[in-house]
């Protein structure tokens, strides 16, 4: 169980600090969405217990070795996936560059490196807007368009026993994601002193 403990603190800070960094910019009205790569995306197929599959764009890569000016920002994925022995790896996957267009799809065991295995359940789950949690996000649909989650909860359980039958856990992390989505096309227009056209809405609503 000690171990068992250590194990999870160490993924659980690993995956916190990765969702601590989620930054997310607006999507200006003129743009296309699928020419838009910027997105927070979470699926799950049983969103009760939370996602298994996460991808987002972060802030805080450290770009060694690098002379000139590079962009802290990468795009990172954590996929959990069931062996044939029943258990769970948990494998991450990070590139440094945005693609340039809308990817919405999850790398491979071939793409990713493996952080974890042994797991007996893993899950994510999102505080949204309303103070509900959900196991499913996705910042490039028209319910939650532009939105970072408030906050996530991880949560993990290990294999355990000679049998491998046993379930030590479940050991759970609650993180607030801190930045918000940036307008920045409202930026730039402050900046030049003009204001964007606002939605008009009638009397009725």
């Amino acid at each position: 169980q000690t171990r068992s403990a250590r194990r999870a603190v160490v993924l659980l800070d690993r995956v916190a600090h990765d969702l601590e960094g989620a930054e997310l910019l607006v999507r200006p009205p003129d743009v296309d969405p699928l020419a838009f790569p910027w997105l927070f995306l979470a699926e799950s197929d049983d969103p009760d217990a939370g996602a298994d599959r996460v991808k987002f764009v972060r802030r805080g890569r450290d770009p060694r070795g690098s002379t000139g000016a590079v962009s802290d920002l990468e795009i990172v994925a954590w996929v959990a996936e069931t062996t044939e022995e029943g258990d769970i790896e948990l494998r991450r996957w990070s590139a440094p560059e945005l693609p340039e267009s809308l990817d919405r799809t999850f790398p491979d065991a071939g793409q990713s490196d493996l952080v974890t295995a042994g797991l007996a359940s893993f899950g994510i789950r999102f505080q949204d807007p309303q103070g509900g949690w959900t196991g499913r996000w996705d910042s490039s649909t028209l319910t939650a368009s532009n939105e970072l989650p408030l906050a996530a909860e991880i949560e993990v359980s290990f294999v355990a026993g000679p049998d491998g039958e046993g379930v030590e856990g479940p050991y759970s992390r609650q993180v607030l994601l801190p930045l918000r989505p940036l307008d920045l096309a409202a930026q730039l227009a402050e900046a030049a002193g003009q204001t964007l056209p606002e939605e008009v809405v009638d009397e009725d609503g």
